[in-house]
Parts: structure tokens; C-alpha cells; sequence
């Protein structure tokens, strides 16, 4: 078939948190070590860039095992995770460097967006195979039950604050509603594939 698959791989600081066994982005460097695996496997080309606000690491699609094991070196070494995010300059950084017909996969919680990224998926959408794939903690979706202030931060920024966990439950859970159904509808309307999977459940399945 000569496919050729570009990952772009979130490794923003956001990337780092977890409530269960797993980092985020433990649970997405699994997921693209898998996929690069069977990719590979077939016959076909991967190439791989990882992000935060900008280009930390970049590999061009090739053939072989030794391009997934490549891979593999990079998602084990913590010196390249952290950091701010951007997901609009890695768009538009891909859309650039990749002038060949190629299949995208974005692995990312997608937490932080800004600028022009729907605009960005759009064009990247129409002009390549796109599929997003978004990796979250279930905190991401729901705070725990709890009675009393907790002191919550942001970790692009630093800023803290304290809040009543009751209080903000359900519009916290409300928002992140939200801006999942954001997501699909952005990628469909790009006509691209987007799914969800959370790190307390195995991604084989």
C-alpha cells in the first residue's frame, strides 16, 4: 500500500498529570509504540514529531523497524517532555515540512487550545487523512467528591487558586462536555476521525 503515517505527539506539561496508574503521556507513548509496531509490521512508512508550544523533536516518514525503534528512544526519554502548548504551530509546522500524501495522527489531550486551531484542523483536514486521538485522565472529565477548598493550579501558567470542589463540580463537568463535543464537531466538519480514550481503560479494546 506505501502508506505513509505522521504521529504528532503531545508532550506539554499537561501531558504529565494522572490520577491513575498512568502518566497521560505514558498511556499515549503506549498507544503510539502499538500503532508504529503494526504500521511498520505492514510494510508502511511512519514519521513522527513531538510538541508542547513548539517542535521539540522531529523524524520524516521511512520504512523499517529502525524508524519505530527511533520512536521508541524518544518516548522513553524524559528530557523531552514538558513544557507549554501550542497545538497551531505543530499544524502548521506539519503542513509544511510534509508535502507527500500521508495519514496524521494527532495524540494529545487537547487541553489549552488557542489561536486559530480550528481553522488549523480544518485546512490540515482537507489536505491530508487526519485523525485525532485524545488522551485523558478521567479528572479531565470529573473532580472526585469532596467537602471542603482545595488549592488547584495551572500548570502553563503557575497561577493557583482555591476553590469548594462542591461548587464548581458540575459546571467543571458541564464545560468539559462542552468542549469535547467542540472537538468532534471540528474534526467531523473537517472530515476527519476523532475518538476519546481515558487512561483507566485499556486502548486494545
Amino acid at each position: 500500500r506505501n502508506l505513509s503515517v505522521f504521529f504528532l505527539i503531545d508532550v506539554s506539561e499537561s501531558m504529565l498529570y494522572s490520577s491513575t496508574d498512568k502518566l497521560k503521556i505514558e498511556y499515549a507513548a503506549e498507544l503510539a509504540a502499538t500503532l508504529s509496531y503494526t504500521i511498520i509490521n505492514a510494510g508502511d512508512s511512519i514519521g513522527f514529531a513531538l510538541f508542547n508550544d513548539k517542535i521539540i523533536e522531529h523524524v520524516s516518514p521511512r520504512q523499517g523497524f529502525k524508524q519505530h525503534f527511533t520512536l521508541l528512544k524518544r518516548l522513553v526519554d524524559p528530557r523531552y517532555y514538558g513544557g507549554k502548548y501550542d497545538l497551531s504551530e505543530a499544524l502548521k509546522f506539519t503542513m509544511a515540512a510534509i508535502k507527500q500524501s500521508a495519514i496524521f495522527i494527532i495524540i494529545s489531550d487537547f487541553i489549552g487550545l488557542k489561536n486559530n486551531w480550528k481553522s488549523d484542523i480544518r485546512v490540515l483536514g482537507k489536505k491530508f487523512d487526519l485523525i485525532g486521538i485524545m488522551v485523558r485522565d478521567p479528572r479531565d472529565f470529573t473532580l472526585p467528591d469532596y467537602h471542603g477548598n482545595v488549592t488547584l493550579g495551572d500548570v502553563y501558567t503557575n497561577k493557583q487558586m482555591t476553590v469548594d470542589i462542591d461548587s464548581i463540580k458540575e459546571d467543571y463537568e458541564k464545560a468539559a462536555e462542552t468542549r469535547l463535543k467542540e472537538l468532534h464537531r471540528v474534526f467531523s466538519e473537517s472530515g476527519s476521525d476523532f475518538m476519546s480514550l481515558n487512561t483507566d481503560t485499556n486502548f486494545v479494546k
